[in-house]
């Protein structure tokens, strides 16, 4: 257990860096960090702030099942080799607008309570969100999405924007449930357009 607020700022981790089980109390900076190996934050409770903007992810990353009950801050990131958030939970904002994702994502079943911004993303292989819940706006816009993009079973709360956002290979939203409020305007298909993507009014 991390008492107070944390400090890990511009930090090199030269080898893996585990805090699986870990529990933070207060603010936690990890900011302009680069971990060289394996990073594993699976099943941690972060208690207020968590920043990791500007990391450098050599190595896969497992954050699996974690709590996060104050906003987050992964804006910026690089992630070279697999990253795993599935089954986590996030309270309250969360953030990793303009991040690089090289190797597989996986986002599901993973539950946002508040809004949640992709926004100019690039996922660079395939990436998994199914059975995801948005109860928060969801903003995907400008967002590269270099293979498979599986939505299949999420729910979207409130705003979903895609608009201006590439999908270069399947897009499978089946069983999706998308809000009124969902903007597709400006968005390619290049290898097709899924047929319940909701026509904007």
């Amino acid at each position: 257990m991390f008492g107070n607020d944390s400090d890990f700022s511009e930090c090199f981790f030269r080898d893996n860096a585990v805090f699986n089980q870990a529990g933070w109390i207060g603010n936690t900076d990890f900011s302009l960090a680069r971990f060289e190996g394996f990073v594993d934050m699976s099943k941690c409770v972060f208690g207020k702030l968590v920043s990791f903007w500007n990391n450098d992810f050599c190595d896969n990353v497992e954050l699996q099942s974690s709590q996060f009950l104050d906003k987050v801050d992964l804006t910026d990131c690089k992630f070279h080799k697999k990253s795993n958030f599935s089954e986590s939970k996030f309270s309250k904002y969360f953030n990793m607008k303009g991040s690089t994702f090289i190797g597989s994502s996986t986002l599901k079943n993973i539950k946002f309570d508040d809004a949640t911004d992709f926004g100019e993303c690039v996922f660079g292989d395939d990436t998994d969100f199914s059975y995801s819940k948005f109860v928060g706006d969801a903003y995907f816009s400008e967002t590269i999405f270099k293979n498979k993009a599986d939505f299949s079973e999420s729910v979207f709360e409130g705003d979903a924007d895609f608009r201006d956002s590439i999908f270069e290979g399947e897009t499978d939203c089946k069983g999706t449930e998308f809000s009124p409020f969902t903007f597709f305007s400006g968005a390619e298909f290049r290898t097709g357009k899924p047929k319940n993507i909701p026509s904007e009014k």
